[in-house]
């Protein structure tokens, strides 16, 4: 017995996602703002070239290989992280919030 399935919705929906994925990564990399994101041990994941321009760096790169302890080696005010973590823990985001950087 020979099964034949159509993949080709499937597929379009991947080739969307991808679409969109690559969209998203562009906005993220060519913004002005500093974006980033980081686990909450304080620890960066992903890093904007705007971001590092920022606090000084040549690339996300460094930032990712240099900072090991976000609250102190990033916010003038290390409770600046708490602050902003307990945001998110209750709202779920952060907008608005601004903290001074070193």
């Amino acid at each position: 017995m020979i099964s034949v399935i159509d993949i080709t919705e499937r597929k379009q929906a991947e080739k969307e996602l991808h679409k969109s994925e690559e969209k998203y990564r562009s906005l993220v990399e060519n913004a002005r703002e500093g974006i980033f994101q980081s686990t909450a041990e304080g620890h960066h994941i992903t890093v904007n070239q705007a971001f590092a321009n920022i606090l000084g760096y040549e690339s996300p790169e460094e930032v990712i290989a240099t900072i090991t302890d976000i609250s102190h080696q990033v916010y003038v005010h290390p409770d600046d992280r708490i602050k902003i973590l307990q945001i998110i823990e209750k709202e779920g985001s952060v907008k608005g919030y601004e903290g001074r950087v070193l």
